[in-house]
């Protein structure tokens, strides 16, 4: 069974067009979960897959990966950034851990990037911020996390300062390791020192994300106040608390589409952002007496889900896919605490894109799927009867 600790899960949000879905097949091609790295204008991505999402170049439906990186397994949600399809959106929002928010370099913060951005307040999603598009014509990172900072209210501290911009991206400045990485082939980076060009804006970077994390928690300020700065694992662990808590959001620089910085971003997924066992337990009602009941992110807590998506595949037949919030699925029923009734199923599923891969347990954080249920729907609670819970849905 896995450790729910090395689990990740996150929901990439953002208004159309600013890289979510080829910032996901980045990742998926540098973590060696695809062979090779497809395009969205190609009809090529591993996660936009359905004929109307190719014929159109956009997400229509949320769509799944599983991405091992680090020891870790991040589960990645890819969503629609288009209004109409905004639904979707926002119940894989209601379900994550956390956020990557993409902000294209060129047209930075557009109108719409709030909606997204009030998903990630209303869900308190901590939330990692990711500047794509960084080899385009007029990429603009400073102006683009000020707009941020000015529109948002998320806190953006530069986490990864780009090297470059345009045709002459190459690499990024790591903050809080004070080292340079430069990006080679297959979306890897190597390590070597700071560019000369580049020191004192870093050594500034860093004050400021002292300050940035010194003001989030006490202890931290009076002795950044008393001795001008932190050492190098007060910041380290002071910052992972402040994503933690969605106080601070951090900054990555990225080209997707040429593969230049995931691996990067997914070094800062599997170091920086929660694992469920991190998030708050969540909250939902016992539908015998009413009474709110907490389900902590923990294996050996009662078991309880939440389905919130439900699709049409070709071969398996009706989709339902869900959430793990607490305990472990093993065996082949639950309970539906909405419909008062239990359901079997055949094979528990892991989603890869178009694909399910089975497994044979689920843990807090995983997504999963099964197929041919007869009474279950998107919005219905999965739990155990003797320990019946429903959680709240979004309308």
């Amino acid at each position: 069974m896995q450790d729910v600790q090395q689990i990740r899960n996150v929901v990439i949000l953002g208004h159309g067009n600013s890289g979510k879905s080829t910032l996901a097949e980045a990742l998926l091609f540098t973590a060696g979960v695809v062979k090779r790295l497809g395009k969205v204008d190609d009809g090529t991505s591993s996660m936009d897959f359905e004929a109307e999402e190719i014929k159109r170049k956009i997400s229509i439906g949320a769509a799944f990966n599983q991405i091992p990186w680090q020891k870790k397994d991040i589960f990645v949600i890819d969503t629609p950034g288009d209004d109409n399809f905004f639904n979707e959106t926002r119940f894989a929002a209601q379900v994550a851990d956390s956020a990557i928010l993409t902000v294209g370099a060129v047209l930075g913060v557009r109108p719409q990037t709030e909606k997204f951005v009030d998903l990630i307040k209303d869900n308190n999603l901590p939330c990692l911020i990711c500047i794509t598009k960084m080899d385009r014509e007029r990429a603009n990172f400073q102006q683009t996390v000020s707009g941020i900072r000015e529109a948002t209210g998320l806190n953006p501290v530069v986490l990864y300062l780009p090297i470059g911009a345009e045709d002459q991206f190459k690499g990024v400045v790591d903050i809080l390791a004070r080292k340079a990485l430069m990006f080679a082939d297959g979306g890897k980076a190597t390590l070597t020192d700071i560019p000369a060009d580049l020191a004192d804006e870093a050594a500034t970077l860093r004050e400021n994300m002292m300050e940035y994390v010194a003001e989030t928690n006490d202890d931290l300020l009076e002795k950044f106040l008393e001795e001008g700065e932190l050492t190098d694992e007060e910041l380290k662990t002071g910052l992972a608390a402040a994503i933690k808590n969605a106080q601070v959001a951090p900054v990555c620089a990225c080209a997707s589409l040429t593969n230049l910085g995931s691996s990067v971003v997914l070094d800062a997924i599997a170091n920086l952002l929660p694992s469920p066992d991190q998030r708050p337990a969540r909250v939902g009602t016992n539908p015998k007496n009413k009474q709110e009941v907490e389900r902590p992110a923990a294996v050996d807590a009662p078991f309880s889900a939440l389905v919130f998506k439900t699709m049409a595949d070709p071969f398996a037949g009706r989709l339902t896919i869900f959430r793990v919030f607490s305990g472990a699925l093993k065996g082949d029923a639950f309970y539906n605490a909405n419909k008062e009734t239990s359901e079997r199923y055949g094979q528990l599923f892991v989603m890869a894109g178009k694909e399910q891969k089975p497994v044979d347990a689920a843990v807090p954080g995983m997504i999963v799927a099964v197929a041919k249920l007869k009474e279950t729907t998107t919005g219905d609670t999965l739990c155990e009867e003797a320990n019946p819970i429903i959680y709240p849905v979004i309308e």
